[in-house]
């Protein structure tokens, strides 16, 4: 099966039930980011190692709000045929982070995520111009303080871009709700 690094929320859905909790891990991320709404214009290209995610549909007052529609998911994932350094993901504008937003707001190489031994991830703004927020408070600029531990459920600012950070068993648990 191909890996793919945009993925809709309600396509998770189909990809969830055939496997358990270690094999999604492997295959999918430990964690994601959920996002929902436009992210800007932008080109798309092929190139297969990076996060980039496509715009989903979004609600209107003719539309409503549909999750499995419109909620983008960025994998938290790499294998270390990717990148040796598997632990450090970088998030930008640019192609060449791994988790790849494409808005203006967001620099070209805009934070990293660390993940740690046991599995918790860290933040770390890379002295962009517009700033990363976890939970409404600024996260601490490399040279300037330490990265910040992200708990499942934390919302995460990018520039004026906002995600929700969750665990592999949360959003598990998501898309098993959306699943009724």
């Amino acid at each position: 099966m191909e890996k793919q690094y945009h993925i809709q929320l309600g396509d998770y859905l189909v990809r969830c039930r055939g496997f358990d909790p270690a094999t999604f891990a492997k295959r999918f991320g430990e964690a994601f980011f959920l996002h929902h709404g436009p992210l800007g214009d932008y080109k798309v290209t092929m190139d297969q190692k990076r996060t980039i995610s496509l715009e989903a549909p979004l609600s209107s007052d003719h539309q409503p709000f549909n999750p499995k529609a419109d909620c983008l998911v960025f994998p938290i994932h790499k294998t270390v045929e990717e990148n040796p350094d598997k632990n450090i993901f970088w998030v930008g504008r640019v192609e060449s982070n791994e988790i790849v937003i494409p808005n203006e707001s967001v620099s070209a190489v805009h934070a990293y995520l660390v993940r740690r031994i046991g599995g918790e991830f860290h933040i770390q703004d890379m002295s962009s111009q517009n700033g990363t927020l976890q939970n409404g408070k600024p996260v601490a600029i490399q040279g300037r303080g330490d990265p910040s531990k992200l708990n499942s459920g934390d919302r995460v600012t990018f520039g004026g871009v906002k995600f929700t950070f969750l665990m592999m068993p949360e959003f598990r648990k998501l898309i098993s709700s959306l699943l009724v």
